[in-house]
Order: structure tokens, then C-alpha cells, then sequence
């Protein structure tokens, strides 16, 4: 490393991204710095304590822990697979609609059964579409990167509701409904969520980025917690470090983002080395829809219709387009759909649904109502659900803006358009010199399993480079 610089790498937030990009990177030999604003790593993928209650703030089960899954390669390949002990809940997710209660299983032949049953007149269909998911290949998968979830659930089945049931859990872990979902970004979701996931590290979220940012620092990365990045310094057209809210300047070779893609090139780096197309790019792009998150604290006294760890899925209304379309501009008392998860401790539910961003003076006055409201409708299957509750609290989409800084409370980066996929200059590599990306804003993969990927590929690339530099 040369004298000029404190670091060769320093990486903007310590969500599971950048958390697994600096691992790779210390492991190299690199000398990384992660700066965090938070107090703790994770991001989305943090749990907190209320009341003697323990909370997941968002993430509720992880994808790609199966003996090939990206997420369990990169433990092993890190060497703390063995730090983290996952259980794959069975079923993985419960659909209840008012027709139906389906049940995907960790046994696909059990899942096909469930909903062939369900639906005879789909039956051969139904065993088609999963086939195709299962075994799509690289050019197969390339070519969805124009069609819409609906364009290709059109081409396998012919029940409408079938369709929506199938939909409903790509548009409640990915935020779009089938007619504006990418099919690619989907067939990755169906993949990792449905064909190998339900998978939950111990008893919260937090010990899976806790073991990443402990072994981070084992390579001997410095993880800098409750500090905030106010300036990435580019000089020429390069990333050449950055500056902290206390005004202390780390020079490095090269900065990764791991944080939302409109603060790195609108708030943290000077208007004057962002190009006029580089700010068009992203005033046009759409981000994703945020939610509002649900916390009950309940009694040992409480008995849920599923089991805990089991993720529970609500639907009341078929036509997924019209509730996007609802809760993306106005807040309604009429919740049409969430999901609710009993956490492993049996004494804390997790459940969201989507809501607006809207303003800061809206959700002050009607956080409370809302949530009591949501609490209801959660009753209308948990009877008696109010009478064991401890501890309530909710978080706006404006929580969600605060822990991040996600533009307008996001839940998942952009959103997942077939024209938003793969974007030049907001992927891996950016239009600055030495300046990279990663995480769920670089518009290229979905969920914890995609960000991981891209942390070790960005952690590859960066390697790379310097080793062809030598």
C-alpha cells in the first residue's frame, strides 16, 4: 500500500454486503476499513431488544443455505460456516386467501402435490413451471431479462388465482406486482426463497452479520460502528477517500458503497464530479415500495395457527396490481395483505405490509392507529391476539429511512422493473475511477443471497484489479 493512502479499501456501510466484501478483501491482505453509522452491522439484517423482547427489524428468514447456495459457499470459503447453526422451517410459508391455504414446503414434490391438488385443471402445468425454475440454464435465464413475472406465468398457467398465489410471495419478498416484476430478478427470488430457503441463523437475524463482522475483523479489518460518512473524496474522476461526520479523512485507494445509490452520488460526492447523465439516470429511476413494520411482544400464553418460524402470508384480494397500486399512493386502513412471523423465542411477531413513504407529519399522526388497525386485522386469524400482547410498536416508512437512509424508506433498493435491471454505472463498477458498489441499489440481485454474491464479486473484482496492477 502506498504511504498516501490509510486504507487500500474503505467501504461505506456494514450491511451483509459490505460486511462480505470486507471479509474477502482482509482475507487478501488488504488493509479495509468499514464505516458503519449504526451501532451495530447489518442494515436490514439487524434484530433489537424492547421490553425483554428481542426483534428482527425487517429480514425474517435467509435464502441460499442449502449445500450449493451461495450463502453457504461464502461461509465455508470465509471459514465460519461452522460459527452459525441455521434451521430450515417446514413449512417455509403458509398463503392463506379466501379460497385457499398453501403451503410451501422444504420438500418440492410436497409443494407441487399441495398445489396441484389445489388446482387440478394446472396440475401438468404447475409441475412445468417448477421444473423451469429448477433447471433453467444461464441462456434460458438471460433471455427473461425483458419479460415481466406475468409474461412468463401467462406462457405455464391458466388459473387466475393460481397465478396470484404464485405471485404473492415474489411481491411480498420483492415489492412489485407480477406485471411489473422482472421475470430474471423473480426465477433468482423462486430459486433461492422457495427451492432453498426458510433458513434462520439461531434465535435472531443479528448473529448472521455479527459473524461476518467477527470474522472481518479476525482478518484484521477495522470496523468503525456509529460514525457516518459525510464525503467521498474524488479527485480527476477518482474515489480517493472519504470524510466522517467528525471531519476525519481516510485516504484510500479505492471506496465500495454499500449504502443507498442516491446518497453516494448526490449527497456524499461534490454535484460537480457527478455528470449531468449520471443525475438524469437517477432522477428517472423508480425505487422500490417501503413498508410498515409491526412488533408485538405476546405472552407464553398465546397460541399461534402456525407454527413459529414459519413465515405466514395473508391475502384478501386477488388482483395484486390493484393493491400495489393502492398502497403505493395513498395510506388505507383496509390492509389487503401481510405477512406475520412468530419469532423462535415464541414470545415476538414480526409482520409487515406495504405502506407509502408519504410525509413525516402524516405517520406521526397516525402511526399509533395504524398499527392497532394492522393488530386487528391480524386477529381477524389469531383470536385473541390483543389480549396477550406486552409490548406494541411499529416502524414507518420513515424508521426505515432513518435506520438506512434508503431513499424514501425503500425495502429493496430499486425497483425490480425489467428496465431497471443491470444499469451502466450503477452496477458493480461506476462511472468514478475506483469507485465500486454493492448491495441491493446496484440493481443486479435480490435478498440476502443476491447482496452476498455481490459482496464477494466486488471484493473479487477489486482483488483483481490490483493483483494485474503488481
Amino acid at each position: 500500500m502506498s504511504k498516501k493512502y490509510d486504507y487500500d479499501v474503505v467501504i461505506i456501510g456494514a450491511g451483509i454486503s459490505g460486511l462480505v466484501a470486507g471479509c474477502y478483501l482482509a482475507k487478501a491482505g488488504m488493509k479495509t476499513l468499514i464505516i458503519e453509522k449504526n451501532r451495530n452491522p447489518g442494515g436490514y439484517c439487524t434484530s433489537f431488544r424492547r421490553k425483554g423482547f428481542t426483534f428482527d427489524s425487517c429480514a425474517h428468514s435467509i435464502g441460499g443455505v442449502g449445500n450449493d447456495g451461495i450463502v453457504t459457499i461464502v461461509l465455508k470459503e470465509l471459514d465460519i460456516d461452522k460459527r452459525l447453526t441455521f434451521k430450515k422451517y417446514d413449512p417455509l410459508d403458509i398463503i392463506y386467501t379466501p379460497d385457499y391455504k398453501i403451503s410451501f414446503w422444504s420438500d418440492l414434490d410436497r409443494t407441487v402435490d399441495e398445489l396441484q391438488r389445489n388446482f387440478p385443471g394446472d396440475a401438468e402445468n404447475i409441475q412445468k413451471l417448477f421444473d423451469f425454475i429448477n433447471n433453467v440454464t444461464g441462456s434460458q435465464h438471460i433471455q427473461l431479462r425483458k419479460n415481466t413475472l406475468k409474461e412468463m406465468l401467462d406462457s405455464y398457467l391458466q388459473d387466475e388465482k393460481l397465478k396470484s398465489i404464485f405471485a404473492f410471495l415474489a411481491y411480498g419478498n420483492l415489492g412489485l406486482p407480477p406485471s411489473r416484476l422482472s421475470a430474471f430478478i423473480a426465477v433468482k427470488f423462486y430459486k433461492q426463497f422457495i427451492l432453498d430457503g426458510g433458513y434462520y441463523p439461531g434465535d435472531q437475524i443479528q448473529d448472521f452479520p455479527d459473524a461476518l463482522a467477527e470474522r472481518f475483523q479476525e482478518y484484521g479489518g477495522r470496523l468503525l460502528t456509529a460514525r457516518k460518512v459525510k464525503e467521498i473524496n474524488v479527485e480527476n474522476n477518482t474515489a480517493t477517500g472519504v470524510v466522517i461526520n467528525n471531519d476525519e479523512t481516510f485516504n484510500a485507494k479505492y471506496v465500495i458503497s454499500n449504502c443507498d445509490v442516491t446518497q453516494t452520488f448526490l449527497k456524499l460526492i461534490n454535484k460537480e464530479e457527478v455528470g449531468e447523465k449520471q443525475k438524469g439516470v437517477l432522477k428517472d429511476l423508480e425505487p422500490s415500495i417501503s413498508f410498515f413494520v409491526l412488533y408485538l411482544g405476546v405472552d407464553d400464553d398465546l397460541k399461534m395457527p402456525w407454527e413459529a418460524g414459519t413465515n405466514f402470508w395473508y391475502l384478501s384480494d386477488y388482483d395484486l396490481d390493484n393493491i400495489y397500486a393502492s398502497s403505493e399512493k395513498s395510506m388505507t386502513e383496509d390492509i389487503k395483505w401481510y405477512m406475520c412471523r412468530m419469532m423462535p423465542t415464541n414470545n415476538s411477531i414480526l409482520a409487515f405490509t406495504n405502506a407509502p413513504y408519504g410525509e413525516s407529519s402524516f405517520w406521526k399522526q397516525y402511526k399509533e392507529g395504524y398499527r392497532d388497525k394492522f393488530i386487528e386485522k391480524i386477529q381477524e386469524l389469531v383470536p385473541g391476539l390483543s389480549g396477550h400482547i406486552m409490548y406494541k410498536d411499529g416502524a414507518t416508512p420513515h424508521t426505515l429511512y432513518k435506520w438506512t437512509l434508503n431513499y424514501k424508506g425503500a425495502a429493496y433498493g430499486w425497483a425490480g422493473t425489467p428496465s431497471q435491471f443491470a444499469i451502466p454505472g450503477l452496477s458493480k463498477r461506476t462511472t468514478i475511477a475506483n469507485l465500486y458498489l454493492t448491495g441491493h441499489w446496484t440493481t443486479l440481485a435480490p435478498g440476502v443471497p443476491g447482496v452476498v454474491y455481490l459482496g464477494r464479486d466486488v471484493a473479487k473484482l477489486i482483488k483483481k484489479r490490483e493483483d494485474n496492477l503488481k
